[in-house]
């Protein structure tokens, strides 16, 4: 199951988690939690984004965020991965908070 961020909610994950259907959501990253900014803002963490060839992405990052985001009440196993890479020129420009 695919789903937008609407998607992110513990009750509905849950319920896909009791029925056995995988699941990837996408999760509005909390601007709140400061202690991330620096975090999230620093690179070394993060790996290369890979293309559907499995190729590197230019430009993109990911990184796993699970522990830092510290998901409780999410079905076991849930992760967290965040993306990073520049906006596509069409897009509106984001508020803070953008990686």
């Amino acid at each position: 199951m695919r789903t937008d961020s609407a998607g992110a909610s513990r009750k509905f994950l849950n319920h896909l988690a009791v029925l056995e259907v995988q699941f990837s959501v996408s999760y509005p990253v909390p601007v709140a939690k400061a202690r991330m900014v620096g975090w999230i803002s620093n690179k070394q963490y993060w790996e290369p984004a890979l293309d559907a060839a499995g190729d590197e992405r230019e430009n993109a990052w990911v990184v796993n965020a699970t522990e830092v985001m510290g998901l409780a009440d999410y079905p076991e196993c849930t992760n967290l991965f965040l993306r990073a890479e520049p906006l596509h020129p069409g897009c509106p420009a984001q508020g803070p908070g953008q990686v």
